[in-house]
């Protein structure tokens, strides 16, 4: 027979939340000094509770409650508080449950179970990263090979195998915690007004605050979702890819709360980083916590709200949002002339030196990369706003068409755009990130702000058109090239002089003239010469010594041919004028030793490499 009655005692408040310790369960709430506090403990599907303990003085300190309640490990007990008479929900929940109260539902926290992620975070720098973005329910609800579970965490460790071939080795989730999906507008959307009148909308990115100790339940494809996530975090680690979660916090956020909340998910579920949404005082205070020191951090920007890392050995664990790469690599990409060949330059090569940047041409707040040669117009219709919320600045070109068409020439063109877009990222200094389905052309129909579109718009679609399967071909490619030359992601910024005193500097720049960045005949390009001298292999063997000519103007235009080192020539590596852009190992086309000049197509990137 069931107890109905459990013996309970004060207890420390030092901890907040629920644990359970020698037998018994702890329970640590704040509330005001004043306040009638109550801790109601109730039976799985009960709509009443069995016990209620008043929480008087001898259970506070300052204005925190603390009560040690005698329950057996073996049972369910679900709870709330109750505080002046009204039900409260724990903040510092890990497990949540729904009871059914007359014509309401009341959200109730569970006493947690001893889930947790078994391995150990990675060590993998920054340099080597390439991030994969995505949605844990968008990502695979549409996918139909090799995936039981689509929409949920099992699903995501069922696509490792994806991930692998693909050549990615950090992913980075759109928020996991548990957040209310039915309200009008997540925080972290772009949104002109409120419209009360209107029809409450699906938070389908889960950019607002929520239960943050919690994985979310909808993303579990069983009824614990405490071990569901510890398991894809298990299976991440074992394939070698980090496992990188986004949370979003608003401004005034008790910064003591922010940390428990980061400490928890480290702590538990074993994660190898946090990208912190917004900001706010709490940033300075994560970075300083000693139990984080060694944890990545990404955060929006780099500003008065930072701070250096205390009693830490690891070098570059923050890494930072790089937005202006974007904005200036797709005017870049397009052939803008009022974006320089230097500022592509600069931002190709940029680089902290205390931290890392985080390199994208797409992300969820925005177009995709295939709509960002697809469309210049925002197309938001679907959102119910009018048309009026999201970026109304992509820097995207259409190609000449706006949205799908049927015109050869523009769909040849975007294809080249999408390659070399790819190429572009790839090459750059900054760590690389993909939002995900970008490897396969996926479309939201022109939709650049997807926050409330749960559905087949908002979802990735894994086309098998001959596209698709051509640029995530060149994807595959492009990400192998890019780790395999460390010259490309040095984990310092390149000094652009020859310190090694080896004939070449570790960058140079040129263009119609050798050793001349600033030629007046050329626009919208220039070329990057890479000394491979300066970066050494996983072997210890010197790296190769790269030219790589970015010419997005609308006309073919001549790069002259800098010496290559002694005893080797130019071959052509890649060049996205062609569909399956990078040549085979001992398959390069050569460039013939008397020539000074190489011609580059329009809209292309070519790739040459030094080799005897």
């Amino acid at each position: 027979m069931k107890k109905d009655i459990y013996e309970v005692s004060p207890a420390s408040p030092l901890i907040a939340g629920v644990f359970r310790r020698e037998g018994e369960t702890i329970f640590v709430f704040t509330a005001p000094e004043n306040a009638e506090v109550e801790l109601c403990l109730f039976r799985e599907g009960a709509c009443d509770p069995f016990q209620v303990i008043l929480m008087t003085e001898e259970y506070r300190t300052g204005s925190v409650y603390a009560a040690a309640v005698s329950l057996p490990e073996e049972e369910t007990i679900i709870y709330l508080y109750r505080v002046d008479g009204v039900y409260v929900t724990d903040p510092y929940s890990t497990m949540l449950h729904r009871v059914k109260s007359g014509d309401r539902t009341m959200l109730c926290s569970v006493v947690p179970g001893p889930g947790k992620a078994v391995t150990s975070p990675l060590q993998t720098a920054f340099s080597d990263c390439i991030f994969y973005k995505l949605h844990v329910r968008g990502f695979s609800m549409l996918r139909k090979r090799g995936i039981k579970h689509p929409g949920t965490f099992a699903g995501v460790a069922e696509s490792i195998p994806y991930f692998r071939e693909l050549g990615v080795n950090a992913l980075l989730l759109m928020p996991v915690y548990e957040f209310f999906e039915t309200q009008k507008r997540p925080a972290y959307a772009s949104v002109r007004e409120d419209h009360p009148d209107r029809q409450e909308r699906k938070n389908y990115w889960g950019y607002a605050k929520g239960w943050y100790f919690t994985p979310k339940q909808s993303y579990s494809a069983t009824e614990d979702a405490d071990a569901e996530f510890a398991g894809m975090v298990d299976a991440l680690h074992q394939a070698g890819i980090l496992c990188v979660a986004e949370f979003f916090f608003e401004e005034n956020e008790d910064p003591r709360f922010v940390t428990d909340v980061l400490r928890y998910w480290r702590l538990k579920y074993q994660l190898d980083g946090f990208r912190l949404a917004g900001y706010g005082g709490w940033m300075a205070a994560v970075q300083r916590d000693p139990l984080l020191s060694g944890t990545r951090m990404l955060f929006s920007y780099h500003g008065e709200n930072m701070a250096e890392p205390v009693n830490t050995k690891y070098t570059k664990r923050i890494a930072v949002y790089n937005p202006e790469y974007e904005y200036c690599m797709r005017r870049f990409l397009k052939g803008d002339l009022g974006i320089s060949p230097e500022e592509a330059a600069w931002m190709q090569r940029r680089n902290g030196v205390t931290f890392s940047y985080i390199s994208y041409l797409a992300d969820h707040d925005g177009f995709t990369l295939a709509d960002a040669v697809s469309y210049e117009e925002r197309h938001n219709e679907a959102n119910g706003e009018e048309n009026q919320d999201g970026c109304a600045a992509n820097y995207t070109w259409n190609c000449g068409e706006e949205g799908p068409t049927r015109k050869i020439s523009v769909r040849r063109l975007r294809e080249r755009q999408l390659r070399n877009a790819i190429l572009l990222l790839m090459t750059g200094q900054g760590t690389p990130m993909l939002y995900a389905g970008d490897e396969v052309c996926n479309s939201q129909d022109g939709n650049n702000n997807a926050w409330c579109q749960d559905n087949e718009e908002g979802w990735v679609n894994w086309s098998r058109s001959k596209a698709a399967v051509s640029l995530q071909s060149v994807v595959k490619n492009a990400i192998a090239f890019r780790r395999g030359h460390p010259i490309l992601h040095q984990s310092e910024p390149l000094r652009m002089v020859d310190y090694k005193s080896c004939g070449l500097p570790d960058l140079s720049y040129h263009s119609g003239n050798a050793w001349m960045p600033q030629c007046t005949q050329m626009k919208a390009a220039y070329g990057a010469l890479y000394c491979g001298k300066y970066a050494l292999r996983d072997d210890g063997s010197e790296d190769d010594t790269l030219y790589i000519l970015y010419n997005m103007y609308w006309q073919d235009q001549d790069f002259a041919l800098p010496d290559p080192p002694d005893g080797m020539k130019w071959f052509i590596k890649a060049d996205t004028d062609q569909e399956t852009v990078f040549y085979a190992d001992g398959e390069e086309p050569s460039v013939k030793a008397s020539e000074k000049w190489v011609t580059v197509s329009a809209r292309s990137v070519c790739i040459l490499i030094a080799k005897k």
